[in-house]
């Protein structure tokens, strides 16, 4: 879960900041050198402990995406959640830079352009796996 915040430099200023070796040390991470921590895991383990916080976070999660009308995980969210939900993921797909006119360097390909009729969509099905 991606929302941790530089804290570098603002220990003092913080009124809570757990033990990074005690039940909350997932909260901490370092962004090269940038020391953060993410309140909203915190709260997390405090409400559900430091061993249950992430599975009920994602039945939270998935519960509220499908009563929301989501049937799909977005690209770049948690692919391990989706999977073990049996709800389809949005991979990302690179292409190589684009020789057709207007269309800029590795944009996803139509399936009817290319070098053959179909072409494109050839290409995206060879990129994911049946």
């Amino acid at each position: 879960m991606d929302t941790a915040a530089a804290c570098g430099g603002l220990e003092a200023a913080l009124s809570w900041m757990p033990d990074p070796a005690g039940p909350y040390r997932e909260i901490y991470d370092r962004r090269g050198a940038i020391p953060s921590i993410n309140y909203l895991v915190a709260n997390l383990i405090r409400a559900f402990g430091p061993d249950a916080w992430y599975d009920k976070w994602a039945t939270i999660v998935l519960a509220h995406l499908r009563s929301w009308g989501f049937n799909t995980v977005a690209n770049w969210s948690d692919w391990q959640i989706a999977r073990d939900a049996r709800m389809p993921y949005v991979r990302p797909l690179t292409f190589p830079p684009s020789q057709g006119e207007g269309r800029g360097e590795g944009s996803s390909p139509s399936p009817s352009q290319g070098e053959g009729r179909g072409e494109g969509g050839k290409r995206t099905c060879q990129e994911i796996p049946p």
